[in-house]
Order: structure tokens, then sequence, then C-alpha cells
């Protein structure tokens, strides 16, 4: 679904879904209801949007994530939290300046927060 000019997706009952690229679109949010209770998913990729808001719940139920890829986009703040097995987040050249909450992460090896603000 990569460069469709998509704002919205429903894709809820794609539920064996291990992979989804939705990088240059024009997303402005992302609710707790876009991903909800994909358990298979292990990357989710939307690089080059327009987030400005990421639920706090929002891959609250994608319990398999390991690659979560939000660069380039204009979030001015984040919270991640309770992802037990991500291992690379990525929210490089946004728009972050402070209240940023990332706690949590076992997993987690690879974290980018360049070219923010």
């Amino acid at each position: 679904l990569k460069n469709n000019n998509l704002k919205d997706v429903r894709i809820k009952f794609l539920t064996s879904l291990v992979e989804i690229i939705l990088e240059y679109n024009k997303f402005e949010y992302i609710n707790e209801n876009m991903f909800f209770n994909m358990k298979n998913l292990i990357e989710i990729n939307l690089i080059n949007n327009n987030i400005k808001y990421i639920s706090e719940n929002a891959f609250k139920t994608n319990v398999a994530l390991r690659f979560l890829l939000i660069n380039l986009n204009k979030l001015e703040t984040i919270k991640i939290e309770n992802l037990m097995n991500i291992e690379l987040l990525e929210l490089g050249a946004n728009e972050i300046f402070q209240n940023i909450s990332i706690r949590n992460l076992p997993k987690l090896e690879n974290l980018s927060l360049a070219d923010n603000k």
C-alpha cells in the first residue's frame, strides 16, 4: 500500500498479516483501531506520511511487533510503551522536541531520534 495517497485504512480482519508498508501516503493520525488485533504483525512501516498524532494504544494488540518505522512525519510528541518484542524504533526526522515517553521496551536494540527539533 506504498505511495497511494491514503489517509485512512481499515484492515482489521487481516489478522495473519506479518508486514504492512504504508510509507509515502497521507496519514495524519494513527488511532487504536488501525492495527487492532493484528497479533502477527512483525513490521509496521509508516515512513513519510503527515502523522501528527499516534494514540498511546495504537500498537497495544500487536504483540509480535519487532520493527516500527515512523520516520519523516510531523510528530511533536510520542508515547511508545509496553511493546515487549520491539527491537527497532525509528522516529527520526519528525518534530519531536519534548514529551517523549519511551518505556518498558525490553528487547529494544535500535532507537533513532535523529533530526528532530
